[in-house]
């Protein structure tokens, strides 16, 4: 879960009921799709491309509503399957391709989740919101001139369902929408809102973003977003004013196929360069030179930033963040155990060191020689074990074996356990619930305390739900590396006390501030 942020619901949503994808590529492979169908090249170039999967074996479906998980597959595909790192930052999408997917549309803007952490996979889209959809992702992918503050793209929200459309506070800004918003005002139905309210009225879903990606343009309404979607689909061939009655309604897999192929067929806006420049080319997506504070806050370096990451492989040095997501940062470090070998941890004076104390019941090789290291450097350091239990008496083993290592140290930077998935316990039948997980925690932090310190507890993002209100009081260390290029691409400041941003080229973390 990420930094929250307030965003206007476009069309209400119903949920269908869940589809398992299965691959094909054929149109000819499925019983549901007909000759001559007026989408049969689309469904076939969708197929081919790999854009969109099938329901099942047989089955495609193509006049049901499509679902926001694959809407945001096939936009992740379209973009040639970027990400290699499953950030897991919703706790409703399945690991994996799914989770990699949602993680990239969250990160280039393209679409959001929900304040409650859910990304809501099963939740079909309107027309209107794969417009806009399509207009943030035709800036992320440079097939279009940069128009507007894409961050406002990353403000489409899977707009809440019925029952949750409630008046909640109004966005930030309160600046006028362009002349062009009046056209929303056509969309009436006979028993729908005009989309002009629709879009003013913002629902009780404050999405979670993978990285927040505020600047100062993103005060700008989001109702100018949809004109400015409206006005780029006209433009493209997407839309025409006749299809207004239908803004609203669900896109179908079929209409979908047709819209995103023809998208995929957009031609990429040459961007500017120095030697372009030098030649008296003068192609460029912005027509008047940013300032120093523009290009340093505007969207577009951050997403270009992320999808082509400079990755900083500098063990010592902390990677880079944006200015919203390194805002809490006090203090940074790394975390270490016997696979870094006899490390040599003088150039992290000035950082704080987490030292594996071991696993199961076993110490590590090198945990109090590193614990040496750090007192004789004057470095503080904290303490961790990671706990392979797949039950309570397994845990209170683990727990004995925790307080024995540490037993007469003085972990400053706390002492830590280590929770989560791995082969061991899969392998094992590890049931992965709250119940299961909550009560490990709860034995061994039990004993924990026992020996007179306050333990918190290590896990990754998807974990976090896993924890039962018994645990609300410890602190937590939560791991979300985004793509693992070394940099900090999140904050998690309202949620943890630190975060583990990197494992590349060593684990990396930040201490934040107390609030």
């Amino acid at each position: 879960m990420k930094k929250m942020k307030l965003l206007t619901g476009i069309s209400f949503l119903i949920a269908v009921s869940a589809m398992t994808p299965v691959k094909a590529v054929s149109y000819s492979e499925f019983r549901d799709l007909p000759e001559y169908a007026w989408y049969e090249g689309a469904v076939a170039s969708a197929l081919e491309q790999g854009i969109l999967d099938g329901v099942d074996g047989n089955t495609f479906a193509p006049d049901e509503p499509i679902r926001s998980i694959d809407t945001a597959k096939a936009f992740y595909r379209m973009a040639g399957e970027p990400y290699w790192i499953d950030a897991s930052y919703f706790s409703d999408v399945s690991a994996g391709t799914d989770s990699l997917a949602a993680s990239y549309c969250i990160d280039t803007g393209i679409m959001s989740g929900y304040h409650d952490g859910t990304f809501r996979p099963d939740e079909w889209i309107s027309r209107l919101d794969l417009l806009i959809m399509m207009y943030g992702w035709s800036i992320a992918d440079h097939r279009t001139d940069f128009e507007s503050p894409a961050s406002e793209a990353g403000e489409i929200q899977n707009a809440a369902p019925a029952e949750q459309e409630e008046q909640a506070e109004p966005a930030p800004a309160e600046a006028a929408a362009e002349s062009e918003t009046a056209e929303a005002s056509d969309l009436q139905e006979p028993e729908a809102q005009s989309a002009a309210e629709t879009e003013t009225q913002t629902q009780e879903t404050e999405p979670v973003l993978a990285e927040d990606q505020e600047s100062e343009h993103a005060e700008e309404p989001v109702q100018d977003l949809s004109a400015r979607a409206l006005d780029w689909a006209r433009r493209n061939g997407f839309y025409n004013e006749r299809e207004s009655f239908m803004l609203l309604d669900p896109v179908t897999r079929a209409q979908a196929c047709d819209l995103l192929t023809r998208a995929l067929s957009l031609p990429r806006v040459e961007q500017n360069t120095d030697s372009d420049s030098d030649h008296g080319n003068t192609q460029s997506v912005q027509t008047e030179e940013p300032t120093a504070e523009e290009e340093n806050k505007s969207w577009t370096d951050r997403l270009f930033g992320w999808l082509n990451p400079e990755v900083s492989d500098d063990p010592v040095t902390p990677g880079t963040g944006s200015e919203e997501d390194l805002a809490n940062a006090s203090m940074y470090g790394i975390d270490i155990s016997e696979h870094q070998g006899d490390i040599d941890l003088s150039p992290y004076q000035g950082q704080f060191v987490i030292i594996r104390a071991g696993w199961h019941t076993t110490e590590d090789l090198y945990f109090r020689q590193n614990v040496q290291k750090c007192e004789a450097l004057g470095i503080p350091y904290g303490l961790y074990w990671y706990s392979y239990a797949l039950d309570e008496n397994q845990a209170a083993s683990e727990a004995e074996a925790f307080a024995r290592a540490i037993d007469g140290l003085n972990p400053q930077m706390g002492v830590w356990i280590d929770m989560e998935t791995d082969s061991w316990k899969s392998e094992h039948g590890f049931e992965v619930s709250t119940e299961n997980i909550s009560s490990i925690a709860r034995t061994i932090t039990a004993r924990i305390e026992q020996t007179g310190l306050k333990p918190g507890i290590y896990c990754n993002s998807r974990w976090l739900r896993y924890f039962d209100e018994t645990l609300s009081s410890y602190p937590r260390w939560v791991a979300a590396y985004g793509n693992d290029d070394g940099n900090i691409h999140a904050d998690y400041s309202d949620q943890a006390m630190i975060l583990q941003y990197t494992s590349n080229p060593i684990d990396k973390n930040v201490l934040y501030r107390q609030q």
